[in-house]
């Protein structure tokens, strides 16, 4: 690991340098004087890689000297369960060389659908088509990587890539036609009679809450880079990412972590509630404060914490969990969201990864409580999630874990772009403003790149 005053710190710069090598990732903290804005984190060109044929099948591929790679073992059992037995072959820095953030290691995806299976909920072959990593996983074991330190202005560089350069950053790619319109299966009338349905499971005492998500999509062929850059212009996010793996591109402009291990400790920031930004200051700040007052949206994001209490007590030393913020007012470009943080210690036995696998998928993008919402889910969503409402995540070789929840990205694939937004459904949730919601998750993302909700 070397270090050295940065020429550039602007991710995309980097970004698009390396946007040409294998499996170009990205985890971007937005606008470098945000909270959680300190690091940037590149790396292509992993060593060796595992990718998911299907749910129960993972292939193995290693880099060659001259280029490429060839392909290795295929493994059989429920890819979810493989990727959290993983283990990084780059070696682990002295405490001198260690840039405190990544050094090496794991990246990955882990879409919906491979928590689903675990679950034993059957993923019925619907709508988008997409590659079945983007379905099922994909995890790279990068020995090549940059860090970007905004706070100290220092670019660490981890293993041989002193080859990468920053190059010009990717103009924005212009908006679409005036007249582009997303598509979804998922009108108001077919949105409303699905919600009516999960209100009659709420009624029934089945379930206390439910995601109920819409897929979105339009045909695209503006370049991936680009694309992101115009994303990430309108709604910089502190858990954003870029993942390339060649046949399809995730773009994430997430607000929400999903996981972090730090020292042993174990912190997740589950976001349940939300409202849209204001026209003018007074409007905003009236938004907000309904937000923080909602006793229907506290409801929610305590049932949420409830959950995830839960989900971190099944790999967390007895005891442990703790819930030292509830409730907090976060508030991005397009939106304000209510926000908690649940914290547990990891014990020795148990690997960040499956400490991750053990609580995938997140509780805030499934429902309470999990196996029933997510076997309503699959009953009543008429598409697949894929990587959205999964995760991308990195585990570094000294044991550093973060995650994301992937909530507003895009996955471009086969000439379409995907896009998802949905919301928690409880007994008392007003129909419009819950389909409203979907809207205004999106609804920036979309004027950014020229498209228009249907």
């Amino acid at each position: 690991m070397t270090f050295a005053p940065a020429r550039t710190l602007a991710p995309l710069q980097w970004l698009t340098a390396i946007q040409d090598q294998p499996f170009p990732v990205l985890f971007d903290s937005g606008h470098p004087d945000a909270p959680f804005g300190r690091y940037a984190i590149l790396a292509a060109e992993p060593r060796c890689y595992w990718t998911a044929l299907d749910a129960d099948t993972l292939q193995t591929w290693h880099r060659q000297p001259a280029g490429g790679y060839r392909p290795g073992k295929i493994s059989r059992g429920p890819v979810l369960q493989q990727f959290a037995a993983l283990q990084s072959g780059v070696p682990v820095p002295t405490a001198a060389a260690d840039n405190g953030v990544f050094n090496g290691g794991l990246i990955g995806l882990l879409p919906y659908e491979s928590g689903a299976g675990v679950q034993g909920i059957q993923s019925p072959a619907r709508p988008p088509e997409l590659p079945a990593a983007m379905l099922w996983g994909w995890v790279g074991d990068y020995d090549r990587a940059l860090v970007i330190d905004h706070q100290e202005n220092r670019l660490y560089r981890v293993g041989d890539c002193h080859h990468w350069q920053p190059a010009s950053p990717a103009a924005p790619a212009p908006p679409a036609n005036a007249s582009a319109i997303l598509r979804t299966r998922l009108e108001r009338p077919d949105y409303l009679q699905r919600l009516q349905r999960i209100q009659q499971y709420l009624r029934a005492g089945d379930i206390y809450q439910v995601n109920l998500t819409r897929h979105f999509w339009h045909p695209w062929q503006q370049d991936p880079v680009s694309t992101f850059a115009r994303l990430r212009q309108a709604t910089p996010m502190p858990f954003g990412g870029y993942l390339d793996l060649g046949d399809a591109q995730l773009l994430s402009l997430s607000p929400e972590r999903f996981l972090q291990v730090r020292d042993g400790q174990l912190e997740t920031r589950p976001i349940k509630g939300t409202r849209p930004r204001g026209a003018d200051p007074a409007t905003d700040e009236q938004l907000r404060a309904e937000l923080q007052h909602s006793e229907k949206d506290r409801a929610e994001n305590l049932m949420i914490v409830d959950l995830l209490r839960n989900d971190l007590g099944r790999s967390a030393a007895i005891g442990s969990v703790r819930v030292p913020r509830l409730f907090d007012i976060e508030s991005f470009a397009n939106v304000h969201q209510l926000v908690s943080t649940i914290t547990a210690r990891l014990p020795a036995t148990t690997s960040p990864l499956q400490a991750l696998a053990q609580a995938f998928p997140g509780g805030s993008i499934t429902g309470a409580p999990k196996r029933r919402a997510m076997e309503i889910i699959a009953e009543l969503e008429p598409h697949r999630r894929g990587p959205y409402c999964g995760s991308l995540f990195y585990q570094d070789v000294t044991g550093r874990l973060d995650s994301n929840i992937l909530i507003r990205s895009v996955v471009l694939a086969q000439g379409q772009l995907n896009i998802w937004s949905g919301g928690g459904i409880v007994w008392d949730s007003d129909p419009a403003a819950e389909f409203q919601e979907t809207h205004d998750k999106i609804g920036r993302l979309a004027s950014a790149l020229g498209l228009e909700l249907p």
